[in-house]
Order: C-alpha cells, then structure tokens, then sequence
C-alpha cells in the first residue's frame, strides 16, 4: 500500500463532512431559536431578558 493511495477518498470526505457538519449545527441553532420562541410564549418570565421585548 502506498503512501498516496490512503488519502485518496478524504479529498472528497473532509468537504462532505464539514458540509454536513455545518448544516447539523445550523439545524441545531434554528431549532433552539424555535424553542425559545415557543417557550417565552408559555412563560412569560422568559421574555424578561428577550432583546425584542422592547426594553433594550
């Protein structure tokens, strides 16, 4: 086995990884912005420190 022939599908693997790695937490970040959303409608303690509550 040469030196070469071990990298050869990580050309294709480390952009498809961060690719995927990327929309993961980008899907991960939208959902907790929608629980929050949701949550401050439920308490609402919680819009106590919101930015768009209008006090800051």
């Amino acid at each position: 086995m040469s030196a070469g022939s071990c990298c050869t599908g990580s050309t294709v693997a480390s952009p498809a990884g961060m690719a995927l790695t990327m929309l993961l937490k980008l899907w991960f970040l939208d959902r907790m912005a929608w629980l929050c959303s949701d949550m401050e409608k439920v308490n609402a303690d919680d819009t106590a420190w919101s930015r768009d509550d209008g006090t800051g």
